[in-house]
């Protein structure tokens, strides 16, 4: 749903894609309802917010509360989930789990605190988009300013530096700029500004996220990415994907098991047909898209939503474990709305009727009451019988969820 004061008609993708991103066109978002926070998996940082360490629960097979009403959660990266990150009302942010290079944004280090086992509130009322990945997190305020705080051992916050950050600290070297869309995992960090430029900065890793002809090294500060009207970005640990506000999609760094989409199989270790620039997948409806390290996962505008790369451990859904190179449609009717759908190793995601889904590798927990360590799931198993499943996000190697319910 979309509310313009242009003529009456019929918008185009890319149209509708540029009047969001400078402000002439304002989309229709429901409102943060509070609702129950729910979580499971693994609990070996305390990210479960149980108020035991992972000494007294090493993790948990079914849904458990967290105390209070919840508006929203944060997103994760497919690489890690030792951090919580989640909002009680419009703005506020609150974390708990690992405190390793200050992640948790606490003004104190690792050595002072070693992390949370109860939600605790980072400063500030103005927060709109997080993401944490891999002991770093990034995010955005309602003025469009971009903040990150924790691990920067690669330069990984673009400060022109390698120093923790263990409270928010603004990205300074890009004053002025109006930032729209972030992302992260695994070292690396990136962001879409309102002129439609992308950029990245941290960790150089098989091709990611850099042009190889700005140099394969890692880099402290923010280095524009080719291309230009981005309107989406994702990452994971060596898997960039990107939309454009024409509706095309474009992958980069390493092609293990097809997961640029491009119909070419490269596989560990040799890895071969890795891409260190964007490469455009088929196709020029999709809307987004997400990735962990072998899979991505993409919606078209049309609700469907579609996979291709690793399926060693039923990662794609399919009820098989065979892996594509090319876009594959996943079965089902989901949600598209970004806080329904996550592309951690046990993918989770909300259909349209409210249902809660999950499948692929176990790591800890599905939620579905059953220690899960060492198998997996290659079909959509649903999660409880609820249909009043608001978001859901996961990530990490030792798989975490969370969720939210009216």
């Amino acid at each position: 749903m979309a509310i313009t004061d242009k003529e009456k008609g019929v918008w185009g993708l890319d149209q509708t894609f540029n009047k969001i991103n400078q402000g002439s066109i304002w989309e229709y978002n429901a409102p943060d309802d509070p609702g129950q926070l729910l979580m499971w998996g693994s609990n070996n940082k305390g990210q479960l917010g149980q108020g035991q360490g992972p000494g007294e629960l090493s993790y948990v097979s079914s849904p458990v509360q967290i105390p209070g009403s919840w508006t929203k959660i944060y997103r994760m990266s497919a690489t890690d989930s030792s951090v919580s990150m989640a909002s009680k009302t419009s703005g506020d942010l609150w974390v708990w789990g690992d405190n390793t290079g200050g992640a948790l944004g606490q003004n104190q280090g690792e050595d002072i605190l070693s992390g949370l086992s109860s939600p605790t509130q980072i400063p500030g009322t103005t927060w709109s988009k997080v993401i944490n990945a891999d002991k770093q997190t990034i995010a955005l305020k309602t003025d469009g300013t971009l903040w990150n705080w924790g691990d920067n051992a690669y330069g990984d916050l673009g400060h022109n530096d390698r120093a923790d950050r263990s409270s928010p600290v603004q990205l300074a070297s890009k004053a002025g700029t109006t930032w729209t869309k972030i992302a992260a995992g695994n070292t690396a960090q990136l962001a879409i500004n309102s002129a439609g430029e992308l950029y990245a900065w941290g960790r150089y890793y098989y091709g990611a996220p850099y042009n190889l002809a700005l140099n394969p090294s890692n880099r402290s500060s923010p280095v524009q990415i080719p291309g230009t009207n981005w309107a989406w970005v994702n990452y994971s640990s060596s898997v960039g994907v990107a939309i454009k506000t024409d509706g095309t999609l474009w992958t980069w760094g390493a092609n293990n098991h097809g997961s640029l989409g491009i119909n070419e199989q490269g596989d560990w270790p040799a890895m071969t047909t890795s891409r260190s620039s964007p490469v455009q997948v088929p196709g020029t409806t999709w809307s987004k898209a997400y990735s962990n390290s072998t899979t991505v996962y993409a919606f078209k505008t049309d609700g469907t939503l579609w996979g291709w790369g690793g399926n060693d451990s039923g990662d794609l859904g399919l009820n098989n474990r065979t892996s594509y190179s090319s876009p594959v449609q996943l079965p089902g009717t989901w949600s598209t709305a970004e806080r329904d759908f996550a592309a951690g190793y046990s993918p989770i995601a909300i259909k349209t009727n409210g249902t809660l889904w999950q499948w692929g590798r176990g790591a800890d927990a599905y939620g579905n009451n059953a220690n899960s360590v060492g198998y997996y799931i290659s079909s959509p198993t649903q999660i409880g019988s609820a249909s009043n499943w608001k978001e859901a996000q996961t990530g990490g190697w030792h798989s975490k969820a969370m969720a939210i319910t009216d």
